[in-house]
């Protein structure tokens, strides 16, 4: 199992720890659902590698905060300086940056844009193929290529812990396109509609 953890080395001050345990955390969630969405293919993700930052971050005041963002120093903050005001989230956004200007010029073209999407994507539909292919390979008992009633009814059971529904064969026979009695790789559950096929 893949777990996120993130130690603070540094002196804890309650506003600064709150509100940097705060980003973490919605990254820590925005981590997981990727994860999740891949596996089980319910949303088109643009997820990126990145890195968490390390966890010393100089402890500042609220003026030495404002002073760091305020790079033209004329004491007032436009909406470009504020988003430097926490550092973690400078940090992360600079890493995603870098590694979308793949040549390293300091700027992104719509060129290095598409292609780190592109290339992204691919991943993805190839962890996808790869995780449905060892469904297959496991439930798919008489190997035709195709997932039976029975076969998905203990896919659910033992892969998702999910109980069929009463009604499972009629749903089973709405996702049943072509009617041959069988789910083909193509078509298989997701986790949009896992839950119409269990209670």
């Amino acid at each position: 199992k893949s777990h996120w953890s993130v130690v603070f080395k540094s002196k804890p001050r309650f506003s600064h720890t709150v509100r940097f345990t705060s980003y973490i955390m919605s990254t820590r969630i925005c981590v997981l659902f990727f994860v999740l969405s891949t596996l089980f293919n319910s949303v088109e993700c643009r997820a990126i590698g990145i890195r968490l930052p390390d966890a010393d971050f100089p402890e500042e005041t609220p003026a030495q905060k404002f002073a760091r963002s305020d790079a033209n120093h004329d004491e007032v903050l436009t909406f470009d300086e504020f988003l430097h005001t926490e550092l973690a989230y400078e940090r992360i956004k600079k890493d995603e940056f870098d590694y979308y200007d793949i040549n390293r010029d300091g700027v992104i073209s719509i060129e290095e844009y598409e292609r780190h999407l592109t290339e992204q994507k691919e991943r993805s539909d190839e962890l996808r193929a790869e995780y449905f292919g060892k469904i297959y390979e496991t439930f798919d008992e008489d190997f035709d290529m195709r997932m039976n009633e029975q076969e998905v009814r203990k896919m659910l059971a033992e892969r998702f812990l999910l109980k069929p529904r009463a009604n499972f064969a009629k749903i089973f026979s709405s996702f049943d396109v072509n009617k041959d009695g069988g789910l083909e790789i193509e078509g298989e559950p997701n986790s949009s509609n896992l839950f119409n096929f269990s209670q």
